[in-house]
């Protein structure tokens, strides 16, 4: 069963197989300490949605015992993965959270992580600057000190973190049943320094060993989503981007600061107009002839007029599916599904020929 899923947050889990509760309202004080299991909630409102139909792959003549069985099966190893999923995405959430609000430094040649507040961005902005009571900008992350890229042993472990590597070992000492070998930690010692990071965040070593997975199944889940990190990080293009933007904004509003505050306002008002504009269909203004006896008139229509090639586009495919289906029903006439599906093409033929006359006839009308 496949887990494709971006990188989300606590609150959302992978697009096909996700899990997420009512009582999702986190402000944007919360701190990673007080950052819990996702599944400490009652478990009555979760919500697992699965997007592949289990009919198709069981007999027709199977008892319903069996399938029930089965069934049974299923929805909880769906269950177990998904929680696996989400507590996997919880603690590379926290991982990655860790870098605002602290960096590495040496004790003893020793890498540790300490907690350290950024430089003050805030101090850069004008008072108001961001007007979002969901966005709080304060500091910004510190950067790695030089010093602890004198080892080249520590710069390569540097270098090696959120890679595939990084990941089996995380998922080894946080899910692991056996947790992580001392050796590997021992090799890694600035990924050994991260992961006890989030000690004071009740996030402690083998903490979610009892998933109940097979191994089979955990790196499966794993799998998908280091794929999917390797590929939404495969370089450092998005950093660029992020920090090239930073800096344009900094520039505009210290350099330009008129320009940028006419930029605002438009980007506000453009903002509010797409909030009013939302889920409306779009009108199409159809121009009328003048009438003998007043100006122009304009008639609306919500619907785009079915024009002629639209209509054979339609009924080219549909016809290319019939002659399919009939090929079928000959090879397996018993089945009843092939005249169904016969039928339901035709009726489409025959609806979107419907639509095709009548704006064949209403621009005629209007014409007239």
């Amino acid at each position: 069963m496949p887990f494709t899923s971006p990188f989300q947050s606590t609150a959302a889990g992978p697009s096909t197989v996700t899990a997420s509760s009512d009582d999702d309202d986190t402000s944007s004080e919360t701190t990673i300490s007080e950052i819990g299991s996702v599944f400490d909630e009652d478990p009555t409102k979760d919500y697992r949605t699965c997007s592949v139909t289990m009919n198709k792959i069981l007999r027709t003549d199977l008892l319903e015992a069996i399938k029930n069985i089965i069934f049974g099966k299923l929805n909880d190893a769906t269950h177990r993965s998904t929680d696996y999923a989400l507590n996997y995405y919880l603690v590379l959430h926290l991982l990655l959270l860790k870098f605002r609000d602290g960096t590495f430094a040496l004790e003893n040649q020793t890498p540790v992580f300490r907690d350290a507040p950024g430089f003050a961005i805030a101090r850069l902005l004008p008072a108001g600057y961001v007007k979002s009571e969901h966005c709080n900008v304060t500091h910004s992350a510190l950067p790695i000190p030089t010093a602890f890229f004198a080892s080249t042993n520590l710069a390569q472990d540097f270098d090696l973190l959120f890679q595939k590597s990084h990941l089996a070992l995380m998922q080894s000492y946080f899910f692991g049943v056996r947790g992580a070998l001392e050796s590997s930690l021992t090799a890694h010692p600035v990924q050994k320094a991260l992961f006890q990071s989030l000690i004071p965040c009740n996030v402690t070593p083998q903490k979610y060993s009892a998933h109940g997975l097979s191994s089979a199944e955990c790196q499966n889940v794993a799998n998908k989503i280091q794929t999917n990190i390797g590929n939404m990080w495969k370089g450092n293009k998005i950093f660029k981007h992020l920090l090239n933007k930073l800096l344009h904004a900094l520039l505009s509003i210290h350099l330009a600061p008129d320009r940028e505050a006419q930029r605002q306002e438009a980007m506000t008002k453009r903002d509010k107009g797409k909030s009013k504009d939302k889920g409306k269909g779009k009108e199409r203004a159809t121009p009328l002839p003048p009438s003998a006896g007043g100006p122009s008139t304009t008639q609306s229509a919500s619907i785009k007029p079915f024009t002629r090639n639209a209509f054979r586009n339609i009924r080219r495919g549909e016809t290319k599916k019939i002659n399919s289906y009939q090929a079928k029903k000959e090879q397996d006439p018993s089945n009843p599904k092939w005249d169904s599906k016969i039928q339901h093409c035709q009726s489409r033929i025959d609806r979107c020929y419907h639509l095709y006359k009548n704006s064949v006839s209403c621009m005629h009308d209007a014409i007239l």
